[in-house]
């Protein structure tokens, strides 16, 4: 009868450390591939949305749970001042972290900062989103560049 309470203990104990370190197992495993692609996202973002300033190219990558009425009318007057920075010159990559998401199961957080020179000034783009269920989203999209502080670009 001891050995089997023991037994029984010792499987209950299992259980609640397989639970408690399984996903942070999992996670760790993964983590890397899954820092690869959401770099690769945040790149191609960079890349998908500087080569014409197309508003609809970030908002094609926005977590469709986030878009709220007005939005796209409120994105396209920022796309306005970024055009002003003119063509993109050269892409210098996004470097940052991700982390695994608290509020939603399984999901993987990502911040990313991306340089690039364009025609008329140099910017840092923040680009910070969501990884979930094989997909990548956007949740914050910003471009900061002195050209718009300096007054070089006409706001």
């Amino acid at each position: 009868m001891k050995k089997l309470i023991i037994g029984c203990v010792l499987v209950v104990v299992l259980l609640v450390m397989g639970t408690i370190i399984g996903p942070e197992l999992v996670f760790s495993i993964s983590s890397p591939i899954v820092e690869s692609e959401c770099r690769m996202f945040a790149d191609n973002t960079v890349l998908a949305v500087a080569k014409n300033w197309d508003s609809r190219e970030l908002i094609n990558r926005v977590d469709p749970e986030m878009l709220r009425p007005g939005d796209e009318e409120e994105l396209e007057n920022l796309f306005r001042l970024y055009r002003k920075l003119g063509n993109l010159v050269e892409y210098y990559g996004a470097e940052g972290e991700i982390w695994r998401d608290s509020s939603a199961s399984g999901a993987v957080g990502f911040s990313y900062l991306a340089e690039a020179d364009f025609e008329n000034g140099f910017a840092t783009v923040k680009i910070e989103g969501t990884h979930k269920d094989g997909n990548s989203y956007i949740l914050e999209f910003n471009i900061r560049s002195e050209a718009f502080i300096d007054g070089l670009i006409d706001h």
